[in-house]
């Protein structure tokens, strides 16, 4: 970035004591825009499904604590440490609110998503905006806002961000990145107040509330700070009190929270714990980070890579290899390439600085193996669409309409290709046949075949998914991953008499089914009676003559005062699975007592019963 201007501590910085009215007019419809652009390409996701086996059943769906916001709700939210491993007590509470307005109905996470998708755009459009109006006076107003709409417009809809807006915990992603960007506003903010001789300490207190609100939200925004750092000398010309406070103040609630996140990443026994440096050396990790660093930049400007580049999964690293030290070279050649940079173009090296800063958390530097999800994009891209906005900016103005013709053009293929990119996520199956027919490498072709048998499992086809996944087994022996998936599918011995002897086909309901109803009896123990019904509800949609499902609804129902108890015990009675005339005979015992204590006659249908 150049310089930025000086400036009387008398006066507000240039172009911020308001705007005309054909900037308002302007700045009106880029919005417009940008907003229309993203619900048009991403406006399909509302109608997809959760997505069990892809972070959506443990995060939501799965969740036995998952509840509308209250005590016990917040209590577990802010001090559990060993349910997943990351600390996100405001991520849980994000889930919460909308499963208080949408239950279990994926229907609603999506909207939620895709509004957040939007506001964030719309945010990083008013930043990129500040910006230019800070570090480019000189330019015209209205250049200024085509430049930041257009980043803005191609961040919103590039195919990078398709798994984040399409998926239900993708939430966790849109809710962090909109609380880093209210906490960057806040920070400019400040600068401005203290330029014109207020303390700012109010935007100084309103940037920390925001910034801790982002990483206990998802920790994706760890390495702000420092790169905050970059734009806070930019922006006041060197070292500042004011500078130094908010980056200690600002590292402080990071390191807080890495530590959390530390604590919960050793916790957590159901994931592989981090490699140790002999398992995962300085070297492997270095090359990794390259590798990481050149994917997503190579992503990023070159979108057709994507579907091509579906190898995840990075698996052990031999630094022996070439192409290892290949990615590394290209990460230093692009180093290298913005410090020559530095005098014509300074944006281009402060940006690629503040990018590398803002992924470190996303490297995989603790995990071998490590997944390389599009994800892990949705902050560090908001750098680039900076950069690009300067960029856009040093095209000569004559040719500038070209320029705004081509972010157009170039918006309208990236839409396209992220609504294809969005489909991937409209279910576990289609994410998972795409993985397999994408793949190049082996393992992540095994392991994803097992999971193709496993969600088969789980949706109650018991001895098809079994047989698929033994298969498997029989082919890669020695995956681990797919001996895992065999491992979730085969009941670890000893078991007891009755279940040892049960056949395959003797499974009383989809296993998803299963789980609902624990889920459900789990939550009736713990006075949680709506969300019980609400998994009980999910039971019966996997396995609609699920009798255990049904009698314990209908026993919930009467229990409770709600008549739609009867329904549930005339659908138990001819449930093939029923079979239990004292569970008929209990039931409909329950159903009296509703009746005789409303001072109602009981249905004819319980004559006898």
């Amino acid at each position: 970035m150049p310089a930025p201007p000086t400036e009387s501590r008398s006066a507000p910085p240039a172009g911020t004591r308001g705007h005309p009215p054909t900037s308002a007019r302007l700045r009106s419809l880029v919005v417009l825009l940008i907003l229309c652009a993203t619900a048009w390409t991403f406006g399909h996701v509302v109608g997809f499904e959760a997505l069990p086996l892809v972070d959506d059943d443990t995060n939501i769906f799965f969740n036995p604590h998952m509840s509308t916001p209250g005590g016990p709700a917040l209590g577990w939210m802010f001090t559990n440490l060993d349910y997943v491993h990351r600390y996100m007590p405001l991520g849980w509470l994000g889930f919460s609110v909308v499963y208080s307005l949408s239950g279990l109905d994926p229907a609603g996470y999506h909207v939620a998503n895709l509004a957040l998708h939007g506001a964030d755009a719309w945010l990083l459009f008013l930043l990129v905006a500040r910006i230019l109006r800070r570090f480019l006076p000189g330019e015209a107003e209205g250049d200024r806002l085509l430049a930041a709409g257009a980043a803005a417009l191609l961040w919103a809809l590039h195919p990078l961000r398709a798994e984040s807006v399409a998926t239900c915990s993708g939430l966790l992603y849109s809710q962090a990145l909109f609380f880093a960007l209210a906490a960057v506003h806040a920070r400019l903010s400040e600068h401005e107040a203290r330029g014109r001789g207020a303390s700012g300490a109010g935007w100084l207190a309103l940037g920390f509330a925001f910034y801790a609100a982002s990483v206990l939200t998802y920790p994706v925004a760890l390495f702000l700070p420092p790169a905050l750092l970059v734009l806070d000398l930019a922006w006041v010309g060197g070292v500042r009190k004011g500078v130094l406070v908010g980056f200690v103040g600002w590292g402080l609630v990071a390191a807080g929270s890495v530590a959390l996140n530390i604590v919960a990443r050793f916790t957590v026994t159901s994931y592989l714990l981090p490699g140790t440096l002999r398992q995962f050396g300085v070297l492997q990790r270095a090359l990794q980070a390259s590798y990481v660093y050149a994917v997503y930049v190579l992503k990023s400007f070159w979108p057709p890579a994507i579907p091509r580049m579906p190898d995840t999964i990075l698996f052990d690293l031999d630094p022996r290899a070439l192409s290892w030290w290949l990615w590394a070279a290209a990460v230093a050649a692009i180093s290298l390439g913005a410090w020559a940079l530095r005098r014509r173009a300074p944006f281009v090296g402060l940006g690629w600085a503040a990018y590398l800063l803002i992924l470190v958390p996303n490297l995989g530097l603790m995990e071998n193996p490590h997944t390389v999800a599009n994800r892990y994009t949705y902050l560090p891209a908001c750098v680039l669409a900076v950069v690009l906005a300067f960029a856009l900016l040093r095209i000569r103005p004559a040719l500038r309409p070209l320029a705004w013709a081509a972010c157009l053009a170039i918006g309208g293929a990236l839409s396209l290709q992220a609504a294809r990119e969005a489909a991937v996520w409209e279910s576990t199956h289609a994410y998972l046949v795409s993985v397999r027919d994408g793949t190049r490498l082996d393992a992540v072709r095994e392991i994803t075949i097992s999971r193709l048998a496993l969600l088969q499992f789980l949706r109650g086809d018991v001895r098809g998914g079994r047989s698929g996944a033994w298969e498997e087994l029989q082919r890669a022996p020695a995956t681990e991953g797919v001996i895992l998936v065999w491992k979730e599918m085969a009941p670890a011995s000893p078991l007891p008499p009755e279940i040892a002897g049960r056949t395959l086909q003797e499974w009383p309901a989809a296993p998803w089914a299963v789980v609902e109803l624990d889920l459900a009896q789990r939550q009736v123990r713990e006075g949680r009676i709506d969300d019980a019904l609400a998994h009980l509800d999910q039971a019966l949609a996997l396995s609609p003559d699920y009798a255990d499902a049904r009698f314990n609804r209908a026993v919930v129902l009467a229990e409770t005062g709600r008549m739609g108890a009867v329904h549930d015990w005339l659908v138990f009675r001819g449930s093939p699975g029923a079979g239990d005339r004292g569970r008929e005979a209990f039931l409909a015992s329950k159903i009296r007592a509703l009746y005789e204590a409303r001072g109602l006659h009981p249905p004819r249908a319980l004559a006898g019963a």
